[in-house]
């Protein structure tokens, strides 16, 4: 419900369109830990348009766009940063290993990076992936940093990021993402709820 009652304040702030629907969430290590994930629709709900991926930014909250051509890629990407932050956190634990930070690589397909609440955005944006130890607790960011387009906030530069403490959580993204079978069958089944919903306040 919570994940719900945040997807009404989007839609609220954004005047979003019938075609744009909620298909889930992710745990995230940044603010309140949970973010929406919504798809948009094209061809009638029969085809996947774009997905917004929620996400936390250093002027607060912005989102990802990622196009539906993209999306394999960006699943595979993730499961890559998954398989290296299971690998590196049992080092780092085998090892007892307090502090330690270093970049993964890996090749996420470039993205289009919003600050929700303004119609401000960059397009083809690279996402890169950080591994971090810190006091002894593993966790990986994936972000983007980004100058805004707003002139008053000119010359500066916004980092967009999700933060995973657990691979586990990655997992919950990438199951949402997998294909576009599973992507069709969330935001259908969410569309219904929906109307439902409406249908009770005629």
């Amino acid at each position: 419900m919570r994940i719900f009652s945040l997807f009404i304040a989007f839609m609220l702030t954004f005047n979003i369109f019938a075609e744009e629907v909620l298909i889930g969430g992710y745990h995230d290590n940044n603010g309140d830990g949970e973010h929406n994930v919504i798809a948009r629709l094209k061809e009638n709900g029969s085809k996947i348009d774009c997905i917004y991926i929620f996400v936390a930014s250093t002027m607060g909250n912005g989102y990802y766009r990622i196009d539906s051509n993209k999306i394999p890629e960006f699943v595979t990407a993730l499961s890559e940063v998954k398989t290296k932050f299971e690998e590196w956190s049992t080092q780092a634990i085998d090892n007892g290993i307090e502090k330690f930070t270093k970049q993964i690589s890996v090749n996420f397909p470039k993205v289009v990076v919003y600050l929700s609440g303004k119609s401000n955005f960059n397009f083809s944006q690279k996402l890169n992936a950080l591994f971090q130890v810190d006091n002894g607790i593993p966790c990986v960011w994936i972000y983007a940093s980004t100058s805004t387009n707003f002139s008053k906030y000119n010359n500066k530069k916004e980092v967009f990021s999700m933060l995973f403490e657990n691979p586990s959580d990655i997992d919950g993204l990438i199951s949402i993402l997998r294909d576009e079978e599973t992507i069709l069958q969330l935001a259908h089944k969410n569309l219904q709820i929906e109307r439902k919903f409406d249908d009770l306040f005629q």
